[in-house]
């Protein structure tokens, strides 16, 4: 999601935040390809080796290392050259030697998902899948293979080549081309570029779990699993999340959770088997709207703090933060103790450069959920307004560790660094 009004670097950084790309440049102070993030489970196996490990933050990558992802899994690769990669959930790569010398590292997608994005100039970069070679002189691209090795690529800019033995196209910006086996690629417009990769956009919490109807029976079944969300930490609350919950309560809760990384087409299959009046199933259909930049109607009018914690971000997206700031402390009015509506209000009243009531709000907000990313990143924000650096770039760290896609926590840290001094690595 993007914000429309930029009018001060505090507005800026209460967006719902971009990609994780959008706001990490290429230009990086390493020269080794490496690991920037991991969510969940993220493996690596290296070269030469038979046995897969668990892939860290800041492990270097060598040629022959294969990377994969699990189920509701994601991370974040530098290569040498300095290009950047979301990967996606069910991914499975490897990084191979190039055809020349002088060229960068090719890229050997087995399945899954690789979104690309740089503010640089156009990159080259060389690909295989089962189906299909490329050549991309671009910089954002999505590159998708199906299990059965059909290959789709989203070319949002730049140029490419794809080819296989069947035939070979040209692509510019703004076309996607498919790849079937024993077929020639075929290219046609793209259409919905936010649509292609809106697993890389960030979705905040907005769901109160007070406000889901949950039986005795169910609240100890999901006990571990609405600890974890309650606190903040929505990546543990959905890797605890139980399987074949199938109640209209948990389904909703089970929807929130996917949002979080990014499993968007999921969430919108479980909130279509609920009925169009239910209040926390509201909420989360205008988020999705308001990420995506779409248009909502109200089915009813706003009872819960879900929904107008909802609406306070629908708000944003249409640049209305003084009405944005009224719904989230609508949120925080019906439900005290929930910690995202009062986080929510505290970067809205920074965004005003109010900053008194934004540690105040704040304050409640961690207190309830101390374990809330964008709490944690705005907690770095007003630590860098007091020139507490080392303790800005603290908190920016646990935020970046607990949602490596909270696109402000990384803006964060790299105004620190730049004011540092470090301006390569805070670019």
């Amino acid at each position: 999601m993007k914000l429309k009004n930029t009018a001060s670097l505090a507005r800026l950084v209460v967006g719902l935040g971009l990609p994780l790309i959008l706001i990490f440049s290429a230009r990086a102070a390493a020269e080794e390809s490496q690991i920037l993030t991991t969510e969940n489970k993220v493996w690596i196996i290296p070269a030469g080796a038979s046995e897969r490990q668990p892939a860290k933050v800041n492990q270097v990558i060598h040629l022959h290392d294969k990377i994969s992802t699990e189920k509701n899994s994601r991370a974040t690769i530098r290569l040498a050259d300095r290009s950047v990669f979301r990967i996606n959930e069910l991914t499975s790569f490897e990084l191979l030697p190039p055809h020349n010398a002088d060229r960068k590292p090719l890229l050997d997608l087995k399945t899954g998902s690789l979104y690309f994005f740089s503010r640089e100039k156009p990159t080259d970069v060389e690909f295989h899948t089962p189906t299909a070679v490329g050549a991309i002189r671009g910089t954002e691209f999505l590159l998708d293979v199906a299990e059965d090795g059909d290959t789709k690529l989203a070319l949002l800019d730049g140029a490419v080549d794809l080819s296989n033995d069947a035939g070979k196209i040209e692509m510019h910006g703004g076309e996607q081309a498919s790849v079937t086996k024993g077929r020639a690629p075929e290219k046609s417009p793209l259409l919905d570029a936010v649509n292609v990769i809106q697993w890389c956009l960030y979705y905040p919490a907005v769901a109160d779990t007070d406000e889901i109807n949950f039986s005795a029976e169910e609240k100890n079944v999901l006990r571990e699993s609405l600890a974890a969300y309650r606190a903040g930490d929505l990546r543990a609350a959905l890797a605890s999340f139980p399987a074949n919950q199938a109640s209209e309560s948990a389904k909703v809760f089970h929807a929130a959770l996917l949002l979080s990384v990014g499993r968007v087409d999921e969430a919108n299959l479980l909130l279509g088997q609920l009925p169009a009046t239910l209040a926390p199933a509201q909420a989360l259909r205008e988020l999705i709207a308001a990420v995506l930049g779409q248009d909502w109607k109200r089915a009813t009018p706003i009872t819960t703090a879900s929904e107008w914690l909802a609406e306070s971000y629908y708000q944003q997206e249409h640049a209305q933060l003084d009405d944005a700031l009224k719904s989230a402390r609508g949120a925080f009015a019906k439900s005290p103790t929930f910690g995202f509506a009062a986080v929510r209000v505290a970067e809205l009243e920074f965004s005003f450069a109010r900053v008194l009531a934004a540690e105040a709000a704040l304050k409640v907000g961690l207190k309830n959920s101390p374990r809330h990313a964008e709490g944690l990143a705005l907690k770095g924000f007003l630590a860098a307004a007091q020139n507490q650096s080392p303790l800005a770039l603290k908190y920016f760290d646990e935020a970046i560790a607990l949602d490596g896609a909270l696109g402000n926590a990384w803006l964060g840290r790299g105004l620190v660094k730049i004011r540092l001094g470090q301006s390569a690595a805070g670019r």
